[in-house]
């Protein structure tokens, strides 16, 4: 939630941006308040709807991950957490923040994180170790050109890509509500993928490169508590899905990265 907040703070004044706020966690807009209930029951539902589309619409890479221990929970958690603004640059983010106001509702959500899988999913491929995966999906996108970036923002928001309404069982325990259906789409004017310096029309974005090194500095604070709470997640709501031998990968990652840090 914090992240959201800050995001807001950024470019608006403190009173306009706590109503911006307000209007993103409400249950008459983006309704984002559901992802930090008790129990997150809203996260795990937006996950679940997350993992049937790819299904759906990426057969292929959901397999494969899905075969290497890499499932939603542990890399889409920080994407719908965050609105985007964990590793994605701040610029991307507040794009994000435009069209959940702009639509007034969560499913640009969805949207963003299937065209970032759908940018990805040739590199991913590629790739068949669940600690490459995993790093591949956290990491890669920091270092991508601004036209990449683009690319993905104007499919998913100006692009046809069908959500459906994804009927998920136990859609209303925990406080979660029923899956809110397809909002009519407000199209926003995507950037020209052939002007690859040109700025985004998007009026959040006139200050992002002064506050992207903060953020990136909030990131790596948070990164490992982040990961080891998305893991407990994991088992609590799958009954631990991700495979011992996936655990053991991070287990050593995490190891190392400590090794590192004391060294």
């Amino acid at each position: 939630m914090a992240f959201v907040a800050g995001l807001v703070l950024f470019y608006v004044p403190e009173e306009p941006a706590f109503q911006l706020f307000g209007r993103l966690l409400s249950s008459s807009g983006p309704n984002l308040r559901r992802f930090y209930l008790p129990g997150l029951a809203g996260l795990k539902l937006e996950l679940l709807r997350f993992d049937r589309l790819m299904q759906r619409h990426m057969p292929a890479l959901r397999s494969h991950l899905e075969v290497h221990g890499v499932i939603p929970v542990l890399f889409a958690s920080q994407w719908f957490l965050t609105a985007f603004a964990c590793p994605f640059p701040v610029s991307f983010a507040c794009r994000v923040i435009d069209g959940l106001l702009a639509e007034n509702g969560s499913e640009v959500l969805l949207r963003v994180g299937l065209a970032i899988m759908a940018e990805c999913e040739a590199d991913l491929l590629l790739r068949d170790d669940f600690e490459d995966l995993l790093t591949f999906l956290k990491a890669e996108p920091l270092t991508w050109p601004a036209y990449r970036t683009r690319r993905v923002l104007d499919a998913a928001m100006n692009g046809s890509l069908d959500l459906g309404c994804e009927e998920v069982q136990g859609a209303s325990e925990d406080g979660a509500g029923p899956v809110p259906p397809p909002l009519p789409r407000t199209p926003l004017k995507g950037a020209d993928p052939a002007r690859e310096e040109s700025p985004s029309p998007a009026p959040l974005m006139a200050a992002a490169d002064a506050v992207d090194a903060d953020v990136a500095k909030q990131r790596a604070e948070m990164d490992e508590d982040f990961l080891e709470m998305v893991l407990e997640l994991d088992h609590l709501w799958t009954g631990g899905a991700v495979s011992n031998a996936a655990s053991a990968a991070y287990d050593e990652h995490l190891g190392g990265v400590r090794s590192a840090e004391g060294a």
